[in-house]
C-alpha cells in the first residue's frame, strides 16, 4: 500500500490517503493533477495536530492554525439560521394545524433565531431549542 497527499495553492495539505494499484493512482492524478504528491509529507504525524482547526503546511513542515475570517463565520451562522427559519415557516401560518400553546413556543423560537446575530461570537453560538 502506497501513500499520497494533495496540496492546495497555499501549501497546505488538504487530503491524503493510500492506493494499491496504478489504476487508483491514475484516478487520483486525474482528479488532483499537479497538486497530488506521492508518499507522506516530511515530519507529518496526523495525531500531533494541536486542534481540529490546524492544518499541515507542507513547505514549513509544521501545523498552522489559519486566521479565522469572522465575516465568513457570520455568513455560516446566518445560512444555518435561515434554513432553520424556513423549516418551521409552516408552523405559524394562520391555517397551520399548530395548537395555540405550541404556536407561541414556535413564535418565540423564531424570534430567538432572528436574534442569533446579536450574540458576540459566531464560533460560540447558543442555538435555541426547537419546540416539540
Amino acid at each position: 500500500m502506497k501513500s499520497y497527499y494533495v496540496v492546495d495553492d497555499e501549501g497546505y495539505m488538504v487530503a491524503s490517503g493510500h492506493y494499491n494499484h496504478d489504476a487508483e493512482l491514475k484516478f487520483y492524478r486525474a482528479q488532483h493533477g499537479a497538486r497530488l504528491r506521492l508518499g507522506t509529507p516530511q515530519n507529518f504525524v496526523p495525531t500531533d495536530a494541536p486542534s481540529m482547526t490546524h492544518r499541515w503546511h507542507v513547505g514549513r513542515c509544521c501545523w498552522v492554525c489559519p486566521a479565522i475570517d469572522i465575516a465568513s463565520e457570520w455568513e455560516k451562522v446566518r445560512y444555518k439560521r435561515d434554513k432553520l427559519l424556513a423549516a418551521c415557516d409552516w408552523r405559524i401560518l394562520p391555517d397551520a394545524p399548530t395548537p395555540q400553546e405550541e404556536r407561541q413556543a414556535w413564535l418565540e423560537y423564531r424570534t430567538a433565531l432572528r436574534d442569533i446575530t446579536m450574540q458576540p461570537d459566531p464560533l460560540e453560538i447558543g442555538w435555541p431549542i426547537t419546540p416539540v
